[in-house]
């Protein structure tokens, strides 16, 4: 196991590129305006659990992770996946209002590290 497990990877890609770069979680969550609600980013998740699972050794990560985070996309438990962007996340302070879906993925790296991952 790395010491950067998964901060390096997989969770500064949706970080960055799904929520940095202003995709409406909470629109498309349905938590927003119902007409916006739209299932993109778990038809993204699905997407990565299906080559994780043709390519079991090329992910640091196992199948629990994407699945983790789809089932958290509609708990409203963690408050990543209910703001549609920056501002957003800012103004509702994101930062220190709740918790990230992420804190439990870092304190429970074992259940979501794949032992197959040609890496280790």
């Amino acid at each position: 196991m790395t010491n950067c497990f998964p901060r390096a990877g997989f969770i500064v890609l949706i970080e960055k590129e799904w929520m940095g770069y202003g995709h409406k979680f909470g629109d498309r969550g349905g938590w927003g305006d119902p007409e916006e609600k739209s299932p993109i980013f778990l038809q993204f998740l699905d997407c990565v659990a299906q080559l994780v699972k043709q390519f079991p050794n090329e992910f640091e990560f196992n199948l629990h992770l994407p699945g983790f985070l789809a089932h958290h996309i509609s708990t409203a438990l963690f408050n990543n996946f209910l703001y549609n962007n920056d501002k957003e996340r800012n103004e509702y302070k994101y930062d220190t209002m709740g918790f990230s879906v992420f804190l439990p993925v870092y304190a429970n790296k074992r259940v979501f590290t794949n032992p197959m991952y040609a890496g280790l």
